[in-house]
């Protein structure tokens, strides 16, 4: 981004053009308030204009955490235990 843009209008028009979002969620990002949650909010609203059945929020756990609730009804890729899987830590 260039000094002086607003991120948050170039944030929302990058969701709007992107065919698909990774929301990543640990215990700290359930946790938060405030900027996490309005960030969720929008990937949400924005899926809403999306065909029915596509695959545009793709949620990702990077620990063992709960899932926050207005994603709980997507698979979650538990990115966490195929790490561990893989010997990569």
């Amino acid at each position: 981004m260039l000094p002086g843009q607003d991120w948050n209008l170039e944030i929302e028009k990058a969701v709007e053009s992107s065919d698909a979002v990774i929301v990543c969620v640990s215990t700290v990002s359930v946790a938060k308030e405030g900027y996490v949650q309005k960030e969720l909010r929008q990937v949400l609203d924005i899926a809403l204009q999306k065909l029915d059945g596509a695959i545009f929020i793709i949620p990702v756990k990077l620990d063992e955490c709960e899932s926050p609730r207005q994603l709980r009804d997507r698979q979650f890729l538990n990115y966490f235990s195929r790490v561990w899987a893989s010997g990569s830590l």
